[in-house]
């Protein structure tokens, strides 16, 4: 059985995916830390990890994320499209739940 909740509509999942591949690693990160409760809801970010960033101060997001490959989250690489997550599906889900 699919889950809807889970698995976004193909269509609709493409332009969701085109917002995310259009932003710039600072602004994955300023959506991710607004809408936590979508990310952690999907499994893409941990408590730990959204303790950790919210603990920072944001001049400290930018030097991270221009320094590190993956940087911050272990679920969700800031610096790779859509596609090339390793969680796509759930990456694309938590994105429909924020974008819908």
């Amino acid at each position: 059985m699919i889950n809807m909740k889970e698995t976004p509509r193909t269509s609709s999942g493409n332009k969701i995916a085109a917002k995310w591949d259009g932003m710039d690693f600072m602004e994955r990160l300023k959506l991710i830390m607004n809408f936590a409760d979508k990310f952690l809801e999907y499994g893409l970010i941990a408590r730990s990890e959204l303790a950790l960033v919210t603990g920072m101060p944001e001049s400290d997001w930018e030097y991270i994320v221009g320094r590190e490959d993956q940087p911050l989250f272990t679920s969700i690489h800031l610096k790779k499209e859509v596609a090339a997550q390793l969680h796509r599906e759930k990456l694309k889900a938590a994105l429909w739940a924020v974008f819908k």
